[in-house]
């Protein structure tokens, strides 16, 4: 079993789920529609507040940038690029 300290996230994850459940909460005028998107915010809050939240600081910003068009040796002495979803994420990060 994962203990709190083994799991993690990014900060631009926080902000772009923020920003979704946000951006409902905006789209309606009438409270009572509202009220569900309030509860699922709060849920995400509650949902990440034990993870590690990994900033979007200087340096993984620079890490993105070199990371985004290398190609990197696989174990069995192929290359493969960073094509995949979230591949620039996982290098700039180390994993």
């Amino acid at each position: 079993m994962l203990s709190p300290d083994d799991i993690a996230t990014t900060a631009i994850t926080i902000e772009e789920q923020t920003r979704g459940w946000l951006g409902l909460i905006r789209r309606y005028t009438d409270v009572h529609r509202q009220v569900v998107y309030y509860k699922r915010l709060v849920r995400l809050f509650d949902f990440f507040s034990e993870w590690q939240i990994l900033p979007f600081d200087q340096p993984l910003q620079t890490n993105l940038r070199d990371y985004g068009s290398k190609e990197f040796d696989r174990h069995d002495g192929s290359q493969d690029r960073l094509d995949y979803p979230g591949a620039r994420w996982d290098a700039a990060l180390g994993l």
